[in-house]
């Protein structure tokens, strides 16, 4: 292709000016020749033409489409972030519950075991319930 468009515009073929101005049209080094020649074929004036407003178009689109992405990701880190801390908070929240309800079952257990008539080391030993929680217990 190097010595095709080392040739005088003129001396090239329909095809050969075809085909430097498609292999070279976004090389600034050629600039000179494909302006050259773009002036000397009306055909290929008007696909340049044409391909600079795809181009300018498709730059516009992929920077919308860009943009659109960034905005896209940006509000999925988002929600994934609040379900992480909702999903973080709940299962606390669950264990938490989970405690306090088994200590409140502890302490309802270790009641009747007072009004049965057990030691307060029994109690303890059976519901694991400090002494002092289940001394508390025993003016009720």
């Amino acid at each position: 292709m190097t010595e095709i468009v080392d040739k005088p515009i003129g001396q090239m073929t329909f095809s050969e000016r075809w085909a430097v101005f498609m292999e070279y049209r976004t090389d600034r080094n050629k600039r000179d020749i494909i302006n050259e020649i773009v002036q000397y074929e009306e055909g290929i004036a008007m696909a340049s033409k044409v391909l600079l407003n795809i181009t300018k178009e498709d730059h516009e689109k992929a920077r919308q489409l860009s943009k659109l992405k960034y905005e896209l990701d940006m509000q999925s880190r988002q929600v994934r972030a609040k379900r992480a801390a909702r999903a973080e908070g709940h299962a606390e929240g669950h264990a938490e519950g989970l405690a306090e309800g088994q200590e409140q079952k502890a302490l309802e257990i270790a009641q009747r075991m007072l009004n049965l008539g057990f030691t307060i080391n029994d109690i303890t030993a059976a519901t694991e319930l400090s002494e002092e929680q289940v001394r508390a217990l025993e003016g009720k």
